[in-house]
């Protein structure tokens, strides 16, 4: 049985939800580098990753617009960007410890 209490897939999306919904500024910007290099087990995660990273920090508020937006100019509009402003997230607190398990699990 496994120590971890989700699923890669999981601790992904909860760090993407996190990056959506809580962070900005510097500490959006260092959690973002600290997944440099990270390979997305989900396609669409890496979708995700890359549509936030190219938009950069934005208010929360703008986030979910731009996010939507990015993913479709990067050919994927299929992509419900809604789904990671809601649902299970990590606070701002906990973000670094989950980056730290799925870069391990690698």
């Amino acid at each position: 049985m496994s120590s971890q209490p989700y699923s890669v897939e999981n601790l992904e999306r909860r760090i993407l939800r996190a990056l959506c919904t809580h962070l900005s500024g510097a500490k959006y910007s260092e959690s973002m580098a600290s997944l440099t290099g990270y390979k997305w087990r989900d396609e669409e995660h890496l979708v995700i990753y890359e549509a936030m990273h190219r938009i950069g920090s934005l208010p929360a508020a703008d986030r979910q617009q731009e996010l939507a937006s990015e993913a479709t100019r990067m050919g994927f509009p299929d992509i419900n960007c809604s789904a990671y402003f809601k649902g299970e997230t990590a606070t701002a607190d906990e973000l670094p410890e989950l980056i730290r398990q799925i870069q391990e699990l690698q």
